[in-house]
Parts: structure tokens; C-alpha cells; sequence
């Protein structure tokens, strides 16, 4: 109660607002941008979870590049997640022809199997300082701790 005091107050001597519908206070679990946050630690979100884990051996390059993409943002979770990749960011370079090789199938299948171990990360250390990343528009400000 006393962070969130404190936050008010700065919020208020800067004559800034939040909207009451779009915040939470005092929820045990988070879902926030792709990541579940509770009892703290840090988990991927169980639905792209999901996703990740029923995602069928791409046909097009487009189909690699999303699934590229989805996996990557969940690299930090990913012990070695460079070398466990690079058959499949070796596949989309243009310098040579695109053969789809075992290689690249148990490329996928490691990056797939990665995603379901789930290792989790802990909350930041409140003891050291934090970043302030902020974006705004013509009529409101956010902001997010990190």
C-alpha cells in the first residue's frame, strides 16, 4: 500500500492520470504481455505455451519466421537458445537453396521441447534501482518499470 501511495502522489504533483478500468490492485497473479506473474516469479504465458507446443513443422517461410518469432520472445526462458536456433535462422538465409533437412526438423522439435520445460524467473531485486520507459500521445502518457 505504501508503493502505491507513493505512486499516487507522484502521479497527482504532475498532474497525471490513470484510467480505474484498465488498472488491477493487489491480484496475486499478472498476465502481462505474453508472461504470467505470480508468487514471485516470472512463467511464460500458458496459452502461447500452447501455441508453441502444437505448432506444426512449417511449409512456408513465413510459417518459420512466425514461429521464429513467437519462440524468440520467449529466448530468456531458453537455456542455449542461439545454438538450439540457428539450423532454423540458417534455413532462412537466401544464399543458398531451401531444403527442409532432419536437421531442421530436430531443430524444431528442441526449440519446441524447450518451450514446455517452463524454467521460471525470478522478480527483480527491489533493492536495486529501477528504469523508467515511457511513451505518450496527444492526450495521455504510460509508463512501465524496469
Amino acid at each position: 500500500m505504501e508503493h502505491l501511495r507513493k505512486v499516487f502522489q507522484v502521479l497527482r504533483e504532475n498532474e497525471l492520470y490513470i484510467n480505474r478500468e484498465k488498472c488491477e490492485f493487489a491480484q496475486s497473479k499478472v498476465h502481462f504481455l505474453g508472461h504470467v506473474i505470480s508468487n514471485g516469479e516470472i512463467r511464460m504465458d500458458e496459452d502461447k505455451v500452447r501455441a508453441i507446443k502444437e505448432w506444426k513443422a512449417p511449409i512456408k517461410v513465413t510459417e518459420l519466421r512466425s514461429f521464429l518469432g513467437l519462440v524468440n520472445y520467449y529466448h530468456h526462458f531458453i537455456g542455449g537458445y542461439s545454438p538450439k536456433a540457428a539450423p532454423l535462422t540458417e534455413f532462412l538465409k537466401n544464399n543458398k537453396p531451401r531444403v527442409w533437412t532432419e536437421h531442421c526438423q530436430k531443430a524444431f522439435e528442441c526449440l519446441k521441447a524447450a518451450v514446455t520445460e517452463e524454467p521460471v524467473l525470478a522478480l527483480p531485486d527491489f533493492a536495486k534501482p529501477f528504469e523508467v520507459h515511457t511513451d505518450a500521445s496527444y492526450y495521455a502518457i504510460g509508463g512501465v518499470m524496469m
